[in-house]
């Protein structure tokens, strides 16, 4: 990467973690970061309403070779159960655990592609970055937020690269950095049944976390490292210094920051704004939400939330340092070329050179965290095919409302 590429990379970065903010205007930090805050929730459920659409939803499961993902689902669990690995934290995992490894699996190894650089929309030849313009109106049409140029190596045509957001395009497009992963990652597991919500982190990343019945609880998963329960990979392998995690949904938002951390107190620090005001946001915007649900329904998502707080409390509350077998499964980011990836500071090699020790918290499942309910099956960073068949259990995801699989039989 030349120079010209890595300013972009840092262009980019700058831009993405100041997306959600008007221009500070004289505004006090505390000020700005409510903007921030109130601006992601309200684009955050922008997405999750999109990805309610039973149109798209229908258009994405189109796509997704379901009967196969489903079968290899049902047939890693069979082998778990044999070798008594199928277990976490005390509970027996579930079809849909399998099943949305196995989405996870097949979106990042052939559905979606990782850009560093596009190459020449002319020749075909590798470019380098130029720098960062507005998108136009086309490209507006389908929510680019902006649109990064590069310059061909060869013939020095410029190809633009616009950063879609919309979820209808990026079934099209199929390519893109973390933002477009999780964006499109969202409506695919909306599509097969997968009752998932969109994280954001106001340190510039985005993934998913889905429902699990089994568990009962929210499951880390990220689509860009085809990471599976692994909620302490950006602070514990990245180094990531995290200081807002949100999770949002169309019945609710909530603050999971203490999922995401083995050191709340030092987090809280880094905050101006007061948790109360958040946690006040977040209740209130819930509460409209779910104004129209069936008591049913908002029963079931009431003790669901009791059993998240709880979780989240003692995350927050307890502290623990991470053990050696956890810390060595947490790496440093893998998407994106070196340079982009230290020019973020994202690859983990801060701690590694500098001899710095994790830093301490807790998680109130160690184990459970850090648990994969089955082997990625990669072979020199390739995914190793696994044999399908004519089974769908788009039925066992649960879902709660809506949706392309509703003749299924939710």
């Amino acid at each position: 990467m030349d120079l010209d590429e890595l300013l972009a990379r840092q262009l980019q970065h700058a831009e993405l973690a100041e997306a959600p903010q008007a221009p500070s205007g004289g505004r006090t930090r505390q000020e700005q970061e409510k903007v921030q805050l109130l601006g992601a929730i309200e684009s955050g459920l922008d997405l999750c309403s999109k990805c309610e659409d039973e149109e798209l939803q229908a258009l994405a499961l189109s796509l997704i070779p379901l009967d196969e993902l489903a079968d290899s689902a049902k047939r890693t669990k069979q082998l778990n159960q044999q070798e008594g690995s199928n277990a976490a934290g005390g509970r027996v995992l579930d079809v849909q655990d399998y099943l949305a490894c196995e989405l996870m699996q097949w979106f990042k190894r052939s559905f979606f592609k990782w850009v560093n650089a596009p190459p020449c929309a002319f020749c075909g030849s590798k470019t380098t970055g130029a720098g960062v313009q507005p998108p136009n109106q086309e490209e507006r049409a389908f929510q680019a937020s902006r649109t990064e140029i590069y310059c061909c190596s060869v013939c020095s045509s410029i190809t633009r690269f616009p950063r879609f957001n919309d979820v209808g395009k990026l079934l099209e497009t199929r390519k893109g950095r973390c933002g477009e992963f999780a964006n499109a990652a969202l409506l695919c597991c909306r599509a097969i049944g997968l009752t998932a919500r969109y994280i954001w982190d106001s340190e510039d990343h985005v993934w998913t976390e889905y429902w699990s019945d089994a568990l009962q609880r929210w499951v880390h998963m990220d689509f860009c490292e085809a990471a599976w329960d692994k909620s302490l990979l950006y602070e514990g392998g990245w180094k990531k210094k995290l200081k807002y995690v949100l999770a949002i949904c169309p019945t609710s938002v909530v603050d999971v920051t203490a999922r995401y951390t083995r050191q709340y107190a030092v987090v809280s620090q880094r905050r101006a704004v007061p948790d109360s005001w958040l946690q006040a946001q977040a209740q209130t915007v819930t509460q409209q939400l779910r104004a129209s649900l069936p008591p049913g329904v908002l029963r079931a998502l009431e003790l669901r939330d009791v059993s998240e707080q709880l979780e989240l409390l003692g995350r927050a509350t307890e502290q623990s340092p991470l053990s050696a077998e956890e810390a060595a499964g947490l790496k440093g980011r893998q998407t994106g070329d070196d340079a982009w990836k230290r020019a973020r500071g994202e690859d983990g090699d801060a701690c590694k050179t500098s001899g710095l020790q994790p830093e301490s918290s807790r998680s109130s499942t160690p184990a459970a965290t850090m648990w994969r309910p089955l082997p990625m099956r990669q072979e020199h960073d390739e995914y190793v095919d696994v044999p399908s068949g004519p089974t769908s259990v788009c039925a066992r995801a649960g879902r709660l409302m809506g949706g392309a699989c509703r003749a299924s039989g939710e």
